[in-house]
């Protein structure tokens, strides 16, 4: 399933005429398949650099809920990631994340602080729409997990 979701991302970056927009704020949503499945909503803020538009920084504030847990029984985990990346095309970019998060067990009342590392390819669809797909690593559980997620854009140019 994951080598199909791969194939379609690709197929869409390829394919979308739709360009990036120079700056402004998103939101999105998402799913995580991997040890720590679940649904994840995110919000944040980027633009194209003026001393290259081909380079892109971002910011990120993001909610999972990792209630779907297979290995852990975590909650959810709260947290905010820098994204910096490269415009491919443009229309598509290949981006980094690096980011901190707290993961939280209501049950048992356990937190738990670490980093988030992750690499991502996001393409746009439509005029204020774009999708994406990464691979993230969590630190502080050692889990590895897929993510697909589609985004809203405010400020489309």
């Amino acid at each position: 399933m994951i080598k199909k979701i791969l194939v379609s991302t690709v197929i869409l970056a390829v394919s979308s005429n739709i360009a990036f927009a120079n700056e402004g704020s998103y939101v999105g949503a998402g799913f995580g398949i991997g040890s720590q499945a679940g649904i994840n909503i995110f919000a944040g803020y980027g633009e194209r650099l003026k001393i290259n538009p081909h380079l892109y920084i971002g910011s990120e504030l993001f909610l999972h809920n990792l209630s779907y847990s297979r290995v852990h029984n975590i909650n959810h985990a709260i947290g905010a990631s820098l994204i910096p990346g490269v415009l491919l095309t443009p229309f598509t970019m290949v981006y980094t994340r690096v980011g901190i998060e707290r993961l939280h067990n209501g049950a048992s009342h356990y937190s738990k602080n670490g980093a988030q590392l992750g690499l991502g390819l996001q393409t746009s669809v439509a005029k204020n729409w774009d999708v994406r797909t990464e691979y993230v690593y969590l630190t502080n559980i050692n889990n590895k997990q897929f993510d697909v997620g589609l985004i809203y854009k405010f400020n489309n140019i």
